[in-house]
């Protein structure tokens, strides 16, 4: 390959390749030089070590305390997370002697292994790098401009810029946690689906499955999965009324007329994750007919899951149990309405008198069928039904 000519105006510098038997110039010193094959590139002027080959990665450490400036010198040995100043000598600058070694350009480095260009490389044995990965061991600032072999047996170009190696918390690391003080997790985490984060709120979160999250420009984030119950309990339906306002009595309520075609809406409040039967309706004094009940979300919209058979009315002045077609698994807290349609004007059913919930009556309505509406906010006196849930 080509000699390195010197770009910088300092004289009687020595060339990157050379091996220099006495100090030219003082440890330390950096300089251009251009090479027509591999272009421009920078280098320090260090003493040798043993075992030094050209080609090899080395670490170095200069001490500037002393009275001349010293520099420590080795093909780099790979320790996991030790962040030392890397360099590429030119030459075999073993002990005794001085040369030039690489610390920025295209630098001609000593190599294993499958490289292709734009890989990064790691650590593979003492001076030479690969692209597999070791944790711990990347050569940062570093990257393959050809495969391995080129432009020699084990040789690989990298494009280096005062490359050092990974320390424990350097953010631009291939294969190593991130400190949480530096804005990374603090601990390996794998491939699968599981991520821990440390610090002074530590998480873990697993994902069973592809997720996507949006979050909001502020606020709290909300999950559409609910709250469950407190752990090891469960949470029953049963003390949830239309309202709050279950029935104290037998007399309780308005004993009111249904129209056949109208629906009867009722607020009603899920405060967690449960698991709803159905509806169990105050009936008033007379069931002559069938009843349909069925639960709308908070936006209006009928739930199919959650809405029962037309079911024949059983039992005056009191509470009449009416399933759904299977029990539904309701998500809290959230806001619900109760749906009512009957098929006879001929029987009663108890309604509130009272209340501040929204209530509201669907007209023109074909019995056995549920639709939308805009959920009401205002209270209207003997229309809703007086119900629990169960």
């Amino acid at each position: 390959m080509a000699s390195w000519v010197s770009v910088t105006s300092q004289l009687g510098l020595s060339y990157p390749g050379s091996v220099d038997s006495t100090q030219l110039t003082a440890v330390g010193t950096v300089a251009r030089f251009r090479n027509e094959t591999l272009g421009e590139g920078e280098f320090i002027y260090l003493a040798g070590a043993a075992n030094v080959d050209a080609g090899d990665v080395c670490s170095y450490e200069i001490d500037y305390n002393a009275s001349v400036a010293t520099a420590a010198v080795v093909p780099w040995a790979g320790t996991a997370n030790m962040p030392v100043s890397l360099c590429v000598a030119t030459a075999a600058t073993v002990a005794g002697t001085w040369g030039w070694y690489q610390i920025g350009g295209s630098a001609v480095a000593n190599s294993s292994g499958s490289i292709t260009a734009s890989d990064d490389v790691f650590y593979q044995a003492a001076g030479v790098v690969s692209a597999t990965l070791v944790a711990g061991k990347q050569m940062l600032n570093a990257v393959a401009a050809s495969a391995n072999g080129v432009p020699a047996t084990n040789k690989v170009i990298l494009t280096i810029d005062r490359p050092l190696a990974q320390g424990a918390n350097d953010s631009s690391i291939i294969g190593n946690p991130v400190g949480a003080a530096f804005g990374g997790t603090g601990v390996a985490n794998n491939a699968a689906s599981t991520q821990t984060i440390t610090g002074a709120f530590g998480i873990t979160w697993t994902v069973g499955a592809t997720t996507a999250l949006t979050l909001p420009a502020s606020g709290t984030v909300a999950t559409t999965a609910g709250v469950v119950p407190a752990a090891g309990f469960s949470a029953s339906p049963r003390p949830i009324a239309t309202g709050g306002l279950p029935a104290d009595a037998a007399g309780s309520g308005n004993d009111s007329t249904p129209v056949i075609t109208e629906t009867y809406v009722s607020e009603i409040f899920v405060p967690c994750n449960m698991t709803i039967t159905g509806v169990a309706l105050f009936n008033g004094s007379d069931v002559t007919g069938n009843v349909t009940v069925g639960l709308a979300d908070s936006t209006g919209a009928p739930i199919a899951a959650a809405k029962s058979a037309s079911t024949a009315g059983l039992g005056t002045d009191a509470y009449q149990r009416v399933p759904f077609a299977a029990p539904y698994a309701a998500v809290g807290p959230a806001t619900y309405f109760l749906q009512v349609q009957y098929d006879s004007g001929t029987a009663r059913y108890n309604t509130h008198t009272v209340g501040n919930f929204g209530v509201l009556v669907q007209t023109t309505q074909v019995y056995g069928t549920l639709t939308s509406f805009t959920p009401p906010t205002t209270f209207v006196t003997n229309v809703a039904n007086i119900a629990s849930l169960y």
